[in-house]
């Protein structure tokens, strides 16, 4: 899988958005792998213990950061 985007352009449509091209490249990255889990759970046999999930960090240097992330994929359409 490979995500990518022309900050050049990104900066020049909206701005100097802080690392906001970044966060876009990242979001679609875990849209993107949070659908191929969904995907690979619905299907396997019922009583197949392989199960993907997310587990993300939430240490104190990461957490501005995370935040900021977790609210604009919040916003996301599913």
């Amino acid at each position: 899988m490979t995500v990518a985007l022309d900050l050049a352009t990104h900066g020049e449509v909206f701005g100097p958005l802080e690392d906001a091209g970044h966060y876009k490249c990242v979001g679609d990255v875990l849209t993107t792998l949070a659908r191929m889990a969904v995907r690979f759970n619905a299907g396997g046999a019922k009583d197949d213990p392989v199960r993907l999930e997310f587990t993300f960090d939430r240490g104190p240097e990461s957490h501005r950061k995370a935040r900021t992330l977790y609210s604009l994929l919040r916003n996301e359409p599913e």
